[in-house]
């Protein structure tokens, strides 16, 4: 995906958090966003589905109650990154960078390979 289309899903997404008029629910199935730089976003409620959001910056960034359904996290910094309720069934996540406790996912802290959850 490229930079400027993903800049405005995540504009609308905000709006559609705000409930203001335009906005829409940030909807990006199997989307590829490898290395994306997305530090402090706010993906509260997001559909990513099967994304690929290998190596990705995540850090800050608030996925509560996201749809990360076989989504591939590998080597992504989720550095204080927001999981609660994530959907991460099927999700690759073997990371350096887990989230601090309290973590959504806490046996991908154990993993050591790249299998799904």
């Amino acid at each position: 995906m490229n930079p400027a289309a993903l800049q405005h899903a995540l504009q609308q997404h905000r709006a559609w958090l705000a409930k203001e008029r335009g906005g829409a629910r940030i909807n990006l199935p199997n989307a590829d966003l490898q290395g994306a730089q997305l530090p402090l976003a706010d993906l509260r409620m997001a559909a990513l589905p099967g994304a690929k959001l290998c190596y990705a910056v995540l850090t800050g960034v608030q996925l509560y109650q996201a749809d990360l359904f076989a989504a591939d996290l590998t080597g992504a910094d989720l550095r204080r990154a927001d999981l609660t309720q994530a959907d991460l069934r099927g999700a690759t996540c073997a990371t350096p960078a887990l989230p601090t406790p309290p973590c959504a996912m806490p046996t991908c802290a154990a993993r050591s390979s790249s299998a799904p959850i």
